[in-house]
């Protein structure tokens, strides 16, 4: 089906329904079912007394297709997920932007401790002031390898005393912690605090992962209580 107009005020195609029937219904098998384009206008301007837009699933979680797929994209899962693709590619990289059990991208979870240095769980006990630590997240347990950020608590135990010493969180994109703390932790006494940190993504061995700076040696506990997509 075509339809083309003139004039600014124009309509290629108008699709008018009354009671429970549908304006425009368009489906294609192995191209596209409706394109629509407009150059001073909306490309599409959608109202229903029911929703504006119904998106059909597509079956499948997009990120473990095989084809091609394109910035722009919205798609529908078996589930009820909606995605946006945003780097397009085989099949893309996708940011997921509802679901069934989740407010937008953010996703809370069950706490899951993926650092317990008092039984070298994640990553040992730092050997020595200043260490500089780097943790995996994405993809550890049920936090998914796609996920851009997590957030949680970080428990010190028993550090060193001496001077003021400080924990800081940070990127694995970085290099170097920047001038900030999470955390200050006096020598000899256990304490906590929440973070949000982002996730490395600019370097293949850094991906899914952050980074902590600890200013004293100490035994630490992490537990990710979330993250986004």
């Amino acid at each position: 089906m075509r339809g083309d107009a003139d004039g600014f005020l124009g309509i290629g195609i108008l699709g008018v329904a009354t009671g429970n029937a549908i304006g425009i219904s368009a489906t294609s098998v192995g191209n596209d079912a409706l394109t629509a384009t407009s150059t001073n206008q909306y490309g599409a301007s959608l109202k229903g007394g029911r929703a504006a837009l119904f998106v059909g699933s597509s079956q499948t979680d997009p990120r473990t297709r095989t084809d091609l797929h394109s910035v722009g994209e919205i798609y529908k899962d078996e589930t009820g997920t909606l995605w946006y693709c945003v780097v397009t590619g085989h099949p893309g990289t996708w940011r997921r932007l509802s679901a069934n059990s989740a407010s937008g991208a953010m996703e809370v979870i069950t706490p899951q401790r993926i650092v317990d240095t008092g039984i070298g769980k994640g990553v040992p006990k730092p050997g020595a002031d200043n260490a500089l630590l780097t943790i995996a997240a994405g993809g550890v347990g049920i936090i998914p390898s796609d996920a851009t950020a997590v957030f949680g608590a970080i428990g010190i135990i028993n550090p060193n005393s001496g001077g003021i010493p400080f924990a800081t969180i940070f990127s694995a994109d970085l290099a170097s912690p920047p001038v900030t703390a999470n955390l200050v932790y006096p020598g000899g006494i256990s304490t906590s605090t929440t973070f949000v940190v982002s996730l490395g993504k600019q370097r293949e061995a850094d991906l899914g992962k952050f980074k902590l700076c600890l200013r004293r040696i100490t035994d630490l506990t992490i537990d990710i209580q979330g993250y986004y997509l």
